[in-house]
């Protein structure tokens, strides 16, 4: 009888120890990729408009599998926006001229830099997504910024993925 008991007991074990070696998630491998634009595009000529400046590079190593964790949108712009307009900055997914997909990183008073960051895990966004920067200013009319436009200095982000 002891030794059926032994069996027994060492059955119960090995299942229960496959339930706890299965339940345990996998640690996920982890990465990063930013990119950093000095540049003075896009530039505001005139109010109520949106640019556009150029897509940041994805490098070519990151995994296809890779799904985007935290991202960090950082910006500058060389000149002070008017007074009397309000100053819309946005984190846009695709290529240049997709702007249905855009994050707010800013909306407000007129400003010369700031950053913003969104937590994406989950989201099932693919980690080499292409994005680029926008920017516009509001006003209650539409004019041309005279007598200079305001010109962008910086656009970077960091992407943090799983993979």
């Amino acid at each position: 009888m002891r030794k059926v008991f032994g069996r027994a007991t060492a059955a119960v074990a090995l299942v229960l120890g496959l339930l706890v070696s299965t339940a345990l998630p996998s640690q996920a491998a982890t990465g990063q990729w930013s990119d950093t634009q000095n540049t003075n595009r896009p530039v505001i000529y005139q109010t109520n408009l949106q640019y556009e400046g150029a897509a940041f590079r994805v490098p070519t190593n990151v995994p296809s599998t890779a799904q985007t964790g935290l991202v960090q949108y950082n910006w500058r712009l060389l000149d002070q926006p008017p007074a009397g307009t309000t100053l819309i900055v946005w984190l846009c997914r695709g290529p240049v001229g997709t702007t249905n997909q855009c994050l707010t990183a800013y909306q407000g008073t007129p400003t010369k830099s700031g950053s913003a960051s969104w937590d994406l895990t989950g989201s099932g966004l693919a980690a080499n997504s292409t994005w680029h920067p926008m920017i516009a200013l509001a006003a209650p009319t539409t004019y041309v910024l005279k007598p200079y436009p305001v010109n962008s200095s910086l656009y970077s982000i960091f992407v943090n993925y799983t993979y």
